[in-house]
């Protein structure tokens, strides 16, 4: 069970990551640490562009076997131009003794071309079926959700600097629709044991960078080893620290479809986002 979750928490972990780049900001009196992280996050879901860098580290243990995952993304969005959306991701993922896989996204021209071990395909898609592929489609439902419990603010110069706990029953959400097919699967139940983090914000309500530790535990009773392919009682504790760093907002950023894109092979939507799911 702890390779298949493995596999099914990327999908997780980029919708999360991912969220910050898609997904409408500005006050006058002294305003407390959420109602400033509100008006970041509006801002920052509000905005025609924006490039970051995310970093993630991954734990999972059970049954006396562990797995570490390490994430690093580059993650671009311009939507300057409804009508000509245009995505870009570019992954590396490492786990021991399994080396490291690069995945490339890119979305351009109602196009989205994927390329990761030197396999390549392209597919006519939706802005939404591109998130879906990309791992980003609950991005609006993050940034327009009242996320943020407990918020404590502090100062560092002209920047706000606010600690908090994240609302569990959102992200439960969220994780359970990422997981798919395993989320819903019965005897399946999964809770948070800890989930918060710490944002940096400057003076303008620009978020500048956002950090997150999430420890959850995912357990099977057994009965539903049909969907999850589990065929005993297990529990899957998971820890994850994800860093991002927002390079920009609102400024001029480069997407373009890959140099050698008349070599990538043609498939259908179906075929990409069943494999993003």
């Amino acid at each position: 069970m702890i390779k298949k979750f493995a596999a099914l928490l990327i999908t997780a972990v980029l919708t999360l990551s991912f969220a910050a780049c898609t997904a409408p900001g500005s006050a006058e009196k002294a305003l407390t640490a959420e109602e400033i992280y509100r008006k970041a996050a509006e801002k920052q879901s509000g905005a025609e562009t924006a490039d970051m860098n995310i970093d993630c580290v991954i734990n999972l243990s059970a049954a006396g076997e562990s797995l570490s995952m390490n994430m690093s993304m580059r993650a671009k969005s311009d939507l300057s131009d409804k009508e000509n959306v245009k995505l870009g991701m570019a992954s590396k993922i490492s786990m021991p003794n399994s080396g490291e896989t690069e995945i490339n996204y890119a979305y351009i021209g109602d196009t989205i071309y994927v390329e990761t071990a030197g396999i390549k395909y392209k597919s006519a898609v939706t802005p939404e079926q591109a998130q879906e592929i990309m791992g980003s489609s609950s991005a609006n439902e993050i940034m327009t959700a009242d996320i943020i419990r407990d918020a404590e603010l502090t100062k560092d110069g002209d920047n706000n600097i606010i600690n908090f706990s994240f609302d569990e029953s959102l992200y439960n959400d969220i994780l359970k629709n990422s997981l798919g097919s395993l989320g819903n699967a019965s005897g399946i139940s999964y809770e948070f044991t800890e989930f918060g983090g710490s944002a940096v914000i400057d003076k303008d309500y620009n978020m500048k960078s956002l950090k997150a530790t999430v420890k959850a535990i995912m357990s099977s009773d057994g009965t539903g080893a049909a969907e999850s392919g589990s065929e005993t009682a297990e529990t899957v504790e998971i820890s994850m620290d994800m860093d991002i760093k927002i390079n920009s907002v609102g400024e001029p950023v480069e997407i373009t479809a890959p140099a050698d894109a008349e070599s990538y092979t043609e498939v259908s939507p179906d075929a990409l986002t069943a494999s993003a799911a």
